[in-house]
């Protein structure tokens, strides 16, 4: 037993005995190898956080871009028709006034519906814009109206493309936080789910569909469409940046991404994919 505890440095009796200068020295050693180790591998987990906060940044300002690019698609569709009835105005007042039947009351009526026009043609910017303005604070606001709201502006561009949106409410919920940056994520989901459809499909059968809802006290939102689904493959990869099945013209991948990170990362919620009968199904779970 006694040269058991020899060997390990220990004397009969359990009396430690004290460390030497060299001991000292090679503890010190690895305390200032550990402390350096440490050092080294907290800045190189900052400069990995400051990288990734640069990276979210630039990717929701592509994001950003990509929307407003869209924007100036929708709004061009929102005004093809006010502007119709304004040519058409135009030329009933030019033919009015040859037939010598241009009075007071055709001035007025003319007034109102042009000044109507207009009007509608202004709201319609400053929905855009309104859209568009970064918000500070958070504050309460109820999804259906946000739901209905981001409709409006997508009105054109899905009536181009034919597809009927649905928005079923089976409860009125109401959420804290940024309603743009809410609606933003729906701007995407509904953008994606409107270009999944043919452009030439043309048969009054292309269905959104918005559930709105509550589940275990939270909050969901199911946008679903009958465009044929998402293939299996790729089905797990659709929320990383920069991935895409469109051309560089029609598309930049951030979308998705951008929506798991505003509602994931943002509103401390879920955002998950799924194929369903004829389609895809995105839910929300707040």
């Amino acid at each position: 037993m006694s040269s058991t505890l020899k060997q390990h440095g220990i004397r009969p009796g359990g009396m430690v005995p004290p460390p030497g200068p060299a001991e000292k020295t090679r503890a010190g050693d690895e305390c200032r190898r550990l402390a350096d180790a440490l050092a080294a591998e907290r800045t190189e987990r900052q400069r990995a956080q400051r990288e990734l906060r640069e990276k979210e940044l630039l990717l929701l300002q592509q994001s950003r871009l990509a929307s407003m690019g869209e924007m100036v698609a929708n709004i061009a569709h929102q005004w093809r028709q006010p502007l119709n009835i304004l040519g058409l105005l135009a030329q009933d007042l030019q033919m009015t006034y040859s037939r010598g039947e241009l009075d007071e009351g055709y001035v007025k009526e003319y007034v109102r519906r042009t000044m109507e026009t207009i009007a509608h043609m202004s709201r319609t910017v400053d929905d855009f814009r309104a859209f568009f303005v970064p918000e500070r604070d958070e504050v309460e606001f109820p999804v259906r109206e946000v739901v209905e709201r981001t409709l409006s502006l997508l009105e054109g561009s899905l009536r181009a493309r034919q597809v009927r949106v649905e928005v079923v409410a089976q409860a009125e919920p109401v959420l804290r936080g940024h309603p743009n940056e809410f609606g933003q994520v729906l701007v995407n989901l509904l953008n994606n789910a409107r270009d999944a459809f043919p452009p030439t499909r043309g048969d009054s059968a292309a269905v959104i569909r918005i559930e709105i809802g509550m589940s275990g006290g939270r909050v969901t939102v199911a946008v679903t469409d009958n465009a044929g689904g998402i293939p299996e493959e790729i089905l797990g990869r659709i929320f990383d940046p920069y991935f895409t099945t469109k051309s560089p013209e029609e598309g930049t991948g951030v979308g998705l991404y951008i929506c798991k990170m505003i509602v994931e990362g943002k509103m401390n919620g879920k955002l998950t994919a799924q194929n369903v009968a004829g389609g895809a199904c995105f839910n929300i779970e707040l």
